[in-house]
């Protein structure tokens, strides 16, 4: 047994110094779709000893059978497309040796696809790849956005500045150079175009965000105004129509949205203030010539407030009570006026006072 394990290591050794210099070899191109491979041999074996390549074999079908005689170097088109093919080539050799190669070689191809969203005026477009390839290492995109604006971004985005339609183009290269390109057509829509109005005066802020300042009580109505078609309106506090009421504060928006989906909106912020200063007419005249004919003890009562008021005459008498004054003394006393002249107030209010003061009713001209 020895003896046999020696002879076969002697044998391959003898066999390695003789036809290690050997060896079948070919290069190709990598080829994209509907293009023709080049091959071509380059055998290994020594030079200088008279030894030549007596014939070339090629496995063009990946079944172990070796044909096409002869031929050292020719472009065959891969049949069945893009894929990975197991091609083997065999070098016979003019002192009777022989030496066979398989490589996979590929067949390249690149398939250009895209979705996009936000369509909108002024609206960040996304543009999103979906391509696919085959047998390709890498890819470079450039993207036509239909106006010659071009990226080469794989997910890009752009901000379109007129509406209208575009023909967005994406080219897709591979590192081997297969070149695959796909146009969708996309519309960029108008937004609704809105301003606001307003039953006050803000006190600062720029038109498009004011800011307005006013007592508790009292109710600031904005309305939008809206050029064009449009689906729905929707302020922040939950309205729905053209016009909102704002008796708190609050920064408030309002939306409008148009067929398209579309939507353009506007904001302001309200501060609403409580007036607690107590601030009674020194002065009234109920001659019911719809001026000053009630005495008001603050230019306006807010809706929690609630204020106890008492009317004295110079003799201490009273004239006129209410636990819940709302700004309403007609100077009457049992129905009649009061006579001209000087009377005393003594006012409370569950957060302030008292206060006691003087006041004088005139209903005669002097």
């Amino acid at each position: 047994m020895k003896k046999v394990l020696a002879t076969l290591i002697v044998f391959s050794f003898f066999l390695t110094a003789g036809y290690g210099q050997y060896a079948a070899e070919y290069t190709y191109t990598r080829a994209c779709k509907g293009q023709m491979t080049h091959f071509k041999s380059i055998p290994v074996y020594p030079s200088g000893v008279g030894v030549t390549v007596v014939e070339y074999l090629w496995d063009l079908d990946g079944n172990l059978i070796f044909s096409n005689t002869n031929i050292s170097e020719f472009d065959f088109l891969l049949p069945n497309g893009p894929g990975v093919y197991d091609i083997g080539h065999k070098v016979k050799f003019s002192n009777g040796h022989m030496e066979s190669i398989y490589h996979q070689v590929t067949m390249s191809d690149v398939y250009p696809d895209f979705d996009a969203e936000n369509f909108c005026l002024g609206d960040l477009t996304k543009f999103t790849d979906k391509s696919t390839s085959e047998q390709c290492d890498s890819i470079s995109y450039e993207w036509n956005f239909g106006n010659n604006i071009i990226s080469h971004a794989k997910n890009p985005t752009y901000t379109y500045s007129s509406i209208g339609n575009y023909n967005v183009m994406l080219t897709l290269t591979s590192d081997n150079g297969c070149i695959g390109s796909f146009t969708k057509q996309i519309t960029i829509h108008d937004v609704p175009h809105i301003s606001l109005t307003y039953t006050m005066e803000p006190v600062s802020g720029a038109p498009g965000n004011p800011y307005f300042k006013f007592f508790k009580g009292l109710t600031l109505v904005a309305t939008v105004n809206v050029i064009g078609d449009y689906t729905k309106i929707v302020w922040s506090n939950g309205s729905t129509g053209t016009s909102t009421n704002i008796t708190e504060s609050g920064y408030y928006t309002v939306e409008v949205e148009n067929e398209f989906g579309c939507s353009s909106s506007l904001g302001l912020t309200a501060e609403v203030v409580y007036d607690g200063t107590f601030n009674p007419m020194p002065l009234f005249t109920p001659n019911n010539d719809g001026y000053n004919d009630v005495w008001k003890i603050k230019s306006f009562l807010m809706p929690d407030e609630i204020w106890n008021v008492k009317i004295y005459n110079r003799y201490g008498d009273e004239v006129y009570s209410n636990s819940n004054y709302q700004n309403n003394w007609d100077g009457k006393y049992s129905g009649n006026l009061v006579p001209d002249g000087t009377y005393y107030y003594y006012v409370t209010e569950k957060k302030s006072g008292p206060y006691r003061g003087a006041l004088n009713i005139l209903t005669e001209a002097k």
